[in-house]
């Protein structure tokens, strides 16, 4: 298993959600476009926080199967990794809201469990990633903890979430999921290895 926590070197640097500019990790607001977790929390308010066993169907569209079949991706994407967690959110955004912000707002709000067990050992977020589902524009985000932002590029988060495009277009939420779930395993794996050689984006 590839481990996470003892390889990758700590990342200074995240993309704004609000703006996508670069910022400090540590910032409290960015210094572009002002844009803090308490001024995204509003936006948000009223979704319930709690992710288990790393599936949130806020949108209500997973039926008991497609929920095991979530669950059993994700579980197959983080299972090779020590000190990463996956989650994957179905949600049906208003106007006033981002799939990035709201990734965001998860990745560092959300309350994450596996069964009954909190994950402490990831509360602040640093390993974690969201597939972050839109419902009603069927288009889907990737949110990255801080310990993956200085490791991914763009262009392939973009190629991870274009393989379950076509399945996401056609209504079928689930499989085009599990597709990117499938890529996305392959993208951490490069980044972990990256972060071991000390390589940035």
């Amino acid at each position: 298993m590839l481990c996470l926590v003892r390889f990758m070197v700590y990342s200074y640097e995240m993309k704004c959600p609000e703006c996508l500019e670069r910022i400090h990790d540590h910032a409290e607001e960015c210094p572009h476009c002002g844009m803090t977790l308490e001024r995204l929390s509003p936006c948000y308010e009223g979704i319930k926080l709690e992710v288990n066993e790393g599936v949130h169907d806020m949108a209500g569209v997973l039926s008991l199967e497609m929920l095991k079949q979530m669950r059993t991706a994700v579980m197959e994407c983080e299972k090779q990794f020590v000190g990463v967690s996956v989650a994957v959110s179905f949600v049906a955004l208003r106007d006033t809201q981002t799939l990035e912000g709201y990734g965001f707002w998860l990745l560092n709000s959300g309350g994450f469990h596996k069964g009954r067990v909190w994950q402490s050992g990831l509360e602040d977020g640093r390993g974690r990633v969201i597939l972050v589902m839109d419902v009603e524009s069927k288009r889907a985000a990737l949110s990255y903890g801080y310990y993956f932002d200085g490791y991914v590029r763009e262009k392939e988060s973009f190629n991870v979430l274009s393989t379950g495009h076509a399945s996401l277009l056609e209504g079928n939420l689930a499989f085009g999921c599990e597709q990117i779930l499938i890529a996305l395993k392959g993208l951490l794996k490069k980044a972990v290895i990256r972060s071991r050689k000390g390589g940035r984006k």
